[in-house]
């Protein structure tokens, strides 16, 4: 197998799949927000954020024949960045949850690590 590797672009486009899941979702709960509890919203968007950043993450790391794990958080640390990015534009402030910089980054790691599980798999029934 040809040794390929991420390309900043694939990064990009994992950043763009996954804040697009967030902010489409993010913007729906704004919606309900006098009906449902803060906490639960806030629950649900971490929620949110880890979820998409485990796809984009897996995504980009199908694209890599390297460290599937360094792809996956390279993808969520791009994910945090234009989420922050995102927020000053829409919001006007910088602050962003922890625990949503948080979910990104385990996310895309997770993602990265089911690419590397799933090879694996492959590899093993291969034999």
């Amino acid at each position: 197998m040809a040794l390929r590797k991420a390309e900043p672009k694939h990064y990009v486009a994992g950043a763009a799949i996954s804040n697009g899941i967030v902010w489409s979702l993010l913007m729906s709960m704004l919606t309900i927000k006098n009906i449902i509890p803060l906490n639960i919203l806030i629950i649900t968007h971490v929620f949110s954020c880890s979820l998409s950043s485990i796809i984009a993450g897996y995504l980009t790391a199908r694209r890599s024949s390297e460290d599937h794990i360094k792809v996956g958080f390279t993808t969520g640390l791009v994910s945090s960045l234009l989420y922050t990015g995102i927020t000053r534009i829409v919001f006007g402030t910088f602050e962003t949850n922890t625990f949503v910089w948080i979910g990104f980054l385990f996310g895309g790691m997770a993602g990265g690590a089911y690419r590397r599980i799933k090879i694996e798999r492959m590899e093993l029934s291969r034999s």
